[in-house]
């Protein structure tokens, strides 16, 4: 049965007249008897004949296949008749089923089904719909008789209730009397439907799926709850139990985040010697990694965590790389483990992270590069590894907001965190730069967290937290202009060389931190770089603070019972550290040279050698100090034209109090 449209026009129709033909009777006769045929509206009803047309003189019907002769207004003067009228749908003839060149169209997945047609090889065939038009599921096949379902372990996918997921492209329908599968190439969807990938799965290789995958979209829904959720619209693609990762998934142009890779095996093992394949973008060779996507979006990856093993060579073997306009979302359990770098980004890339664990890293853990970024919402994890756990150069972000832990990971000369180019690295919640299983810092690493030229590292609420002696060069360097904030973090570092280093330009703001026992200076400063250090703990270092052509400040400071010095400033060093514990050094607390301005009221000075020793146009502040020397001996001295200020201060003076002389002059 198939519907018949058509507008009436009668010989009477002219511009003065209007249409003659509105509201005309329309009567169907079948040519072959004259009898009037039994006719329905476009619902399926049967409606009376003759019909009316309406105020245009349109008409619409259904009837059976058949020929017949169409009346309007049949028996008057304004009498138009069509004869034989051929009303038939298209028949499945053998022409149009074995001509390739056209698609054969069926209404929906239930007429593949049920069809008995049998079909030439290389047939294409189409759904208009899956189960209503409007519903999504336009899926295009190819008919395969080389294939059947024992290739893919007799697995379908198709539920003729309807009750399983949406018919889409790659995937093969039952067989057909032909002998064959109908094989989809592409199309739309519009539910979330799942695929197995290995040796018991509709897909042998995680290729092979995405392959066949990459051709299909979700589809736009108008009103997505009369199908389903707009956001239940994903492919799921599980690695099943026991699949061993031999290969790359290298993708370029294309946007597949609509599809989630996940596993069923907690691990799942990567062949590094299967990591054969240069991943090229624009020209350009980035190694051979495991996942690679250029401009466009990798498949997401849900709770699935890839362990490269030990075959073949590991240099170059990273986990994910992502370039030019490359992106990819980690949803939460991800992990690319003992990767030569685990994560790169360059070239205006993103990675979006919930969970992320590139433990075991031989290089990098995360390594960003020109103005690409990393936004991490939950844990960031860089554990064991034995280069930078994150890296970060030329204009690129790393922001983590859920915490960081990076455990026993610097072994070599470089840093756990490093920014360098004008770029920002932002941790907070939680985050654990160390904590009590690090044993691998020793002297050729430089620092725990390293930043330079103009960039900008801040973590906040971490935990630097050292339960064994680490002779790093710096626990914090901060040089060429960069700019370090771990305030509200505790870094307890025991036996570093230096706890914190600011040099050329660089500044760190480190209040409330702690580095004790330094075997060199606990803050060493010089070139223009500043430290504030308010509230922080540096005591039991060999120097307490050195500062050179830079700047310190910060109230009350520990830098107490220093084996050396506790403040040693020279070459116009500026110093500014109120209430400050500077007592119980082994040398002066305070020497100042060459034009510095040391500014301690109400600091505690007191030790068993002097106070304060000011010399070459130095200028000491500290009204109101402690400055009581315990051994015989002068507790206040100045040489070349010094100036300091001890009104309220106590112990012996090196000249006469209140008099200037040659040497500077002593106030109190």
């Amino acid at each position: 049965m198939k519907a018949y449209h058509n507008t009436a026009g009668l010989k009477f129709d002219d511009p003065t007249t209007g249409n003659a033909a509105s509201g005309a009777l329309v009567t169907v006769r079948i040519n072959s008897s004259q009898s009037l045929s039994v006719i329905y509206d476009l619902d399926d009803v049967a409606t009376g004949n003759p019909l009316t047309a309406d105020s245009n003189g349109n008409y619409s019907f259904k009837a059976a296949d058949d020929i017949y002769d169409i009346i309007i207004s049949e028996g008057t003067a304004n009498e138009e008749k069509l004869v034989k009228v051929e009303i038939a749908e298209i028949p499945t003839t053998p022409i149009l089923i074995n001509d390739l060149s056209q698609a054969y169209e069926f209404d929906d997945v239930e007429a593949i089904l049920t069809s008995t047609d049998s079909f030439p090889n290389g047939k294409i065939g189409a759904t208009k719909a899956y189960e209503a038009i409007g519903d999504g599921g336009v899926i295009t096949y190819i008919y395969d008789t080389g294939k059947d379902k024992a290739m893919h372990n007799g697995v379908s996918i198709i539920d003729p209730t309807h009750t399983g997921p949406v018919s889409s492209a790659g995937f093969l329908l039952p067989e057909n009397v032909g002998g064959g599968v109908w094989v989809g190439i592409s199309g739309s969807y519009v539910r979330t439907f799942n695929v197995t990938v290995g040796a018991s799965s509709q897909f042998v290789t995680l290729n092979e799926a995405i392959n066949h995958l990459s051709n299909i979209k979700p589809t736009y829904m108008v009103n997505p709850n009369e199908i389903g959720s707009r956001e239940d619209t994903n492919i799921n693609v599980t690695l099943s139990a026991g699949f061993v990762m031999q290969e790359q998934l290298l993708l370029s142009n294309v946007d597949l985040g609509y599809i989630w890779i996940t596993a069923a095996d907690a691990v799942t093992t990567v062949i590094r010697s299967s990591m054969t394949r240069e991943f090229v973008s624009r020209g350009l060779l980035e190694s051979k990694p495991l996942f690679g996507i250029s401009n466009g979006v990798f498949p997401t990856l849900n709770a699935v965590v890839f362990s490269i093993d030990s075959s073949g060579a590991a240099n170059g073997r990273n986990g994910i790389v992502c370039r030019d306009n490359g992106s990819i979302y980690f949803n939460f359990g991800v992990g690319i483990l003992n990767a030569w770098w685990g994560c790169y980004l360059s070239y205006r890339s993103r990675a979006n992270v919930m969970d992320l664990d590139v433990s075991g890293f031989l290089e990098h853990g995360i390594h960003i590069r020109h103005n690409s970024h990393l936004t991490g919402r939950n844990l960031v994890k860089a554990n064991g590894g034995t280069g930078r756990a994150l890296n970060v150069e030329s204009n690129s972000v790393i922001e983590i907001t859920g915490g960081c832990q990076i455990i026993n990971s610097i072994s070599t000369p470089t840093a756990n965190l490093r920014a360098s180019g004008n770029s920002t690295i932002t941790i907070s919640g939680n985050t654990g730069l160390f904590t009590e299983a690090e044993r691998t810092i020793d002297a050729t690493t430089l620092s725990v967290i390293y930043c330079e030229q103009s960039s900008k590292i801040s973590v906040f609420e971490h935990n630097l937290d050292h339960s064994v002696p680490v002779n790093c060069f710096a626990v914090v360097t901060c040089t060429t202009n960069g700019y370090v904030d771990i305030s509200t973090s505790r870094i307890i570092a025991i036996a570093p060389q230096r706890a914190l280093w600011a040099q050329e330009g660089g500044e760190i703001k480190a209040q409330g931190v702690a580095g004790v026992g330094c075997t060199q200076e606990g803050l060493l400063i010089e070139a223009g770089g500043i430290i504030d250090a308010t509230a922080g703990d540096f005591s039991g270092s060999v120097i307490g603070a050195s500062i050179s052509d830079s700047e310190l400040r910060g109230s009350n400071i520990d830098l107490s019972n220093c084996s050396s010095y506790g403040i040693f400033s020279t070459i116009a060093g500026e110093v500014n550290v109120s209430f400050a514990d500077i007592s119980g050094c082994g040398n002066d607390a305070i020497f100042a040279r060459r034009g510095s301005v040391i500014k301690c009221p109400n600091a505690n000075l007191s030790s068993t050698v002097m106070a304060i020793n000011a010399l070459e146009s130095s200028h000491v502040y500290a009204n109101n100090a402690n400055t009581t020397r315990t051994t015989a001996g002068n507790s206040v001295t100045i040489a070349g034209g010094s100036i300091v200020s001890n009104v309220g201060g106590t112990g012996q003076a090196s000249t006469a109090v209140n008099a200037v002389t040659q040497d500077g002059i002593i106030f109190r």
